[in-house]
C-alpha cells in the first residue's frame, strides 16, 4: 500500500507534515488506497498526496474548485 511506502521513504518527515495540514481542514477525509492516499471533502475528491524522489507531491484536482 502505498500510504505505508510513504511513511518509510526518505521524505518520511515531510509526509506526516503535508497530511497533518490536509486533516486539519474541516471536512477533509483520508482515504488509503493501493497506488496513493487521497483527500475528499464531504464525498468530493479534493487532492491526493505521495512522496516521490523530490518530496512529497500534492496533487489537487480539477473538480476541488468547483465543488
Amino acid at each position: 500500500m502505498q500510504y505505508q511506502k510513504d511513511l518509510s521513504s526518505e521524505h518520511k518527515d515531510l509526509f506526516p507534515e503535508v497530511r497533518k495540514v490536509l486533516l486539519g481542514i474541516a471536512f477533509v477525509r483520508e482515504i488509503r488506497k493501493d497506488k496513493i492516499t487521497t483527500y475528499t471533502v464531504r464525498g468530493a475528491c479534493l487532492c491526493h498526496i505521495r512522496t516521490m524522489p523530490h518530496g512529497v507531491d500534492t496533487g489537487f484536482l480539477k473538480r476541488a474548485f468547483y465543488a
